[in-house]
């Protein structure tokens, strides 16, 4: 089969290449307006409907999901779940191309979405085709669920799931795909990160006040840079009591991690910084990286920001990130009591946008040793097994709602996509190999 799919590959990349392109050049942000994501799901509907799927839109509050079934030959089924919505590309000026006009530069294309996650969505619709011009049917029956909030957080999610789970159920999911790591190995992940967003506010006077109050007044953002100074340790590990405590690490996760490697080095380099947190080599940098969970500060603000003014209001937004087997509720809660029991009971604290819990697929389940034996036939070595990913994302929601493993494959990126950051792309004979992985899964799962 594999010598017929790449024929097929060979024969097709020039058309495949430029529906990437096309499909990439459409500006599906969430500042833009519904005609771009009218485009795109025009674009995926017909494509699909042309290759035999049955396509449906489930309605949200939001923006509609597409719903996608091909039967095949047994009922078995596979769920691929995808997002078409992208990442603003931030500052223009930071791109060498043109974010939204996908160039060729080598074997790169660069271009908003190329890597996440347009690039894997189409990577496995023409998988789909591919096995359809080899085999004309598929073994198992194969289902989509494509949605256009992602990058907002899925705010609907889990209700469309909720509402449609007999129309989802299958034996294994697949999230978008992932990308190979800093030396070029391919990984695939088992697991995600939970995450919620929290706003601390505090309010000392009325209104704003003249600078000449600073010495009687308490100043609302150095209350609240004082309440964060004591979530940490001074080696910016969480200081909050009772917040690792729900963490278990089986044998199985223990022997995954010592077999993923990493480079400190690398990452100082690549990054920019002069160092890591915590100890300078490979255990701990793996632990820190996958399974350590942490708190983002990512924005302090105050109601005046006058040299001559004091504020009377700031708040603080801080990003909980959180690894399989903490509850997000308990955490809020222990962080609520942090400050309570440090003195900033004047502080207020209010979980904002969607709660993402932490997930994981145990690494021994049949889907798991699916994709890591035809990922070794199709990249020539067996893929590095992740059990927890360093990012957050919706993954729980088809473990925990429709109870089936659910697993993010090898993907089209690789180290330096630079997913959400400028001059986002991929190599496009990691696209062809993509497609050749998803193909080689849904014929021997």
């Amino acid at each position: 089969m594999s010598d017929l799919l790449e024929k097929f590959i060979m024969e097709n990349k020039n058309r495949m290449f430029e529906e990437l392109s096309y499909f990439c050049s459409i500006p599906t942000t969430s500042s833009e307006g519904s005609i771009h994501f009218n485009k795109c799901e025009n674009f995926l509907v017909q494509y699909l409907n042309k290759l035999g799927f049955e396509v449906k839109f489930l309605p949200t509050p939001g923006k509609k999901m597409i719903y996608a079934k091909l039967q095949g030959q047994q009922d078995r089924s596979l769920l691929f779940y995808n997002h078409y919505d992208v990442v603003n590309p931030g500052l223009i000026s930071q791109w060498d191309t043109p974010p939204f006009e996908p160039t060729l530069i080598g074997d790169k294309l660069f271009g908003r979405g190329t890597s996440d996650h347009k690039g894997s969505l189409l990577a496995r619709i023409h998988a789909v085709e591919g096995l359809l011009n080899v085999e004309r049917r598929l073994q198992l029956t194969t289902k989509f669920l494509i949605e256009a909030e992602e990058e907002e957080g899925s705010p609907h999610l889990r209700q469309v799931v909720l509402d449609n789970r007999s129309l989802l159920q299958a034996e294994a999911c697949f999230y978008p795909g992932w990308r190979r790591d800093e030396q070029d190995r391919p990984r695939v992940n088992a697991g995600s990160r939970g995450s919620f967003v929290v706003r601390v506010s505090c309010r000392t006077a009325a209104k704003n006040l003249h600078e000449a109050y600073a010495p009687l007044v308490p100043n609302p953002l150095t209350r609240i840079v004082q309440a964060i100074s004591t979530l940490f340790t001074k080696g910016q590990d969480v200081a909050i009591r009772g917040f690792f405590d729900d963490i278990y690490i089986d044998n199985l996760m223990e022997k995954a991690l010592e077999n993923i490697p990493f480079d400190p080095s690398f990452y100082q380099q690549e990054l920019g910084v002069s160092q890591l947190l915590g100890e300078m080599n490979r255990e701990v940098a793996v632990r820190r990286n996958l399974i350590q969970p942490t708190i983002l500060v990512f924005s302090l603000k105050a109601s005046s920001e006058q040299k001559d003014i004091l504020a009377n209001e700031a708040e603080a937004w801080l990003r909980f990130q959180l690894v399989p087997d903490q509850n997000p509720d308990k955490i809020f809660w222990l962080f609520q009591k942090h400050l309570h029991d440090n003195g900033f009971s004047d502080l207020e604290a209010f979980i904002v946008g969607p709660i993402i819990k932490p997930s994981r697929t145990p690494i021994d389940s049949s889907i798991i040793k699916t994709v890591l034996k035809s990922g070794e036939k199709v990249y020539g070595c067996q893929p590095i097994l992740v059990p927890v990913s360093s990012g957050s994302g919706p993954k729980d929601i088809f473990v925990q709602e429709l109870g089936i493993p659910t697993v993010a494959d090898v993907g089209v990126g690789y180290s330096k996509s630079n997913d959400h950051g400028p001059n986002e792309h991929i190599r496009l004979n990691d696209y062809w190999l993509n497609i050749q992985h998803i193909a080689e899964i849904i014929r021997t799962f």
